[in-house]
């Protein structure tokens, strides 16, 4: 599991995001959900 910001909660095995976008310290920057930016 990837630990997130509260908007989105946490990013399980199995969740269907279409791209999550991560920064060298593998830390999200960016998730598109349905085809829209969510963060």
């Amino acid at each position: 599991a990837i630990g997130v910001d509260d908007r989105l909660g946490i990013l399980r095995e199995g969740f269907a995001a279409d791209a999550v976008l991560l920064d060298a310290a593998l830390a999200p920057r960016a998730v598109w959900l349905d085809g829209r930016r969510m963060r």
